[in-house]
């Protein structure tokens, strides 16, 4: 009797234990409790912010925080500063109230900003414990509009003789070959040029990736298009522009030969033999090339139009047979030849390119880095090869593989016995438009700099050819 009673209360027990452990309610109630237990802590850091200059405002985005503290993010808390270190405020515009809510958004637009002005902002994750960490600043500087399809800009200062190599000025760009999948890739890779002769590296596919927002890559409007994304994308990568559209092709190109006198390499469009080439032809212009040179008996003091004047571009690998070895890259046409109507364009045996003489013409100079004190020095990259393999394939949305590459680095402009400071920034959101000291934290890796003669330094890095590898020189004592 004893045994068995024991035997009966032990069974009772397991039974109670058993619907204690396996009771959907009972389990749900223990997990609120273990939940409300948790410490809710103020979130981390989101990434520092990515800003577009615009007209009195700038366009704001970012990241959101890798550790939101235990509790969903309710909102985000955006600041702006005239200095990197100095008072912050609540930024203005939908920035001061379009963050909040149950479903925040990572992006804002700050008002009532005074172009020409560098500001710096910072922003930071709330939850329902408190405000987070702030990111690391961001500096940007309006600016008024640029041209638009009823205005040109005015051409460039005339440039003395001395400035430039005797008749001709060619800049150090060497070609580069395209992928020819998804409608081409031919002004992500002009504008890749362009931004390797101010020191930064990507790739085809984060070109355009950067130029239609992430959009699926195969549509034929997510590609980088002059007059489209252009200025939008340039500024993304924090380079600065002046672009062209407008009809009056002596006028454009007086303003391409002036643009390369003072060194800036100019983007434009032109019209592809469609003889030579399969595709549709547009009013406007069918391929986007890098125009890396200009020769002028007339003097670098005469920016007029002379037709005997000579351009030179590369055309991205188009005219060859789909290898980065198979192909001239470079056609060099007078500004009389050059200029055709699109029949004249597409007679057989004419030239490969020309340059539409009746429609609107399409250009962007690349005039330098975005810095808003002007303290950076000039950075040059050279790959050591002008290709990325394997190739995006035609229709395909997915990054390719990526292959090893060689960037020769170099920096001008030093003066023997001054320090300098090399950053590299591993990617894009990180790069700073001012105050590269101040934000030195942002860089992946940092460099040294002290010549003991010349004005120049070399250096070098092995990357994947789908890496970022942005670079800014600086005095020591610079911001």
């Amino acid at each position: 009797m004893f045994s068995t009673a024991i035997k009966f209360v032990l069974r009772q027990q397991l039974v109670r234990v058993s619907l204690l452990v396996f009771n959907p309610l009972t389990l749900a109630l223990l997990a609120a409790q273990a939940v409300a237990a948790t410490p809710i802590a103020p979130p981390s850091a989101p990434g520092a912010p990515t800003a577009a200059a615009g007209n009195g405002q700038v366009a704001l985005s970012w990241t959101a925080p890798p550790v939101t503290g235990g509790a969903a993010i309710t909102g985000y808390s955006v600041q702006v500063s005239s200095s990197a270190t100095g008072a912050y405020a609540n930024a203005s515009g939908t920035c001061a109230s379009a963050t909040t809510g149950l479903s925040p958004l990572l992006t804002c637009t700050a008002t009532s900003l005074k172009n020409g002005t560098a500001y710096f902002f910072k922003v930071a994750a709330i939850n329902s414990a408190n405000l987070g960490a702030y990111s690391a600043p961001t500096a940007v500087t309006p600016m008024a509009p640029t041209a638009v399809a009823s205005q040109v800009p005015a051409l460039p200062t005339k440039i003395a003789t001395s400035a430039v190599d005797g008749p001709s000025r060619k800049l150090d760009i060497p070609a580069r070959f395209q992928w020819s999948a998804n409608f081409g890739y031919c002004g992500e890779t002009a504008l890749i040029s362009a931004g390797l002769y101010y020191g930064q590296y990507i790739s085809q596919y984060d070109a355009r990736a950067i130029a239609s927002s992430n959009m699926t890559q195969s549509l034929q409007n997510s590609q980088l298009l002059l007059g489209v994304n252009d200025s939008a994308a340039a500024t993304a990568l924090h380079l600065k522009t002046v672009k062209w559209r407008g009809a009056g092709s002596n006028n454009f190109l007086s303003w391409v030969k002036g643009n390369i006198a003072l060194s800036y390499p100019v983007i434009i469009g032109v019209y592809a033999n469609t003889s030579f080439f399969d595709g549709k032809a547009a009013e406007e212009y069918d391929h986007i090339v890098p125009v890396i040179g200009i020769r002028s008996s007339h003097g670098w003091n005469d920016s007029s139009y002379h037709a005997d004047d000579t351009l030179t571009f590369s055309d991205n690998g188009l005219m060859g047979d789909d290898t980065p070895t198979g192909s001239p890259y470079f056609f060099t046409y007078s500004f009389g030849e050059f200029q055709k109507t699109r029949a004249q364009a597409d007679i057989k045996g004419a030239a490969e390119y020309s340059l539409a003489n009746t429609a609107a013409n399409y250009g962007i100079a690349v005039t330098g880095v975005a810095d808003a004190y002007n303290e950076t020095v000039p950075v040059r990259l050279r790959t050591s090869v002008n290709h990325e393999t394997p190739i995006m394939v035609d229709g395909g949305n997915s990054r390719p593989a990526a292959s090893s590459l060689s960037l020769a680095i170099n920096v001008s402009n030093l003066t023997p016995g001054v320090n300098y400071k090399l950053y590299r920034y591993n990617n894009v959101s990180s790069v700073p438009d001012g105050s590269f000291n101040a934000n030195a934290s942002r860089a992946s890796r940092t460099w040294t700099i002290n010549i003991a003669s010349g004005s120049s330094f070399s250096t070098s890095e092995t990357i994947a050819s789908n890496e970022v590898a942005v670079y800014r020189a600086v005095p020591a004592s610079a911001r």
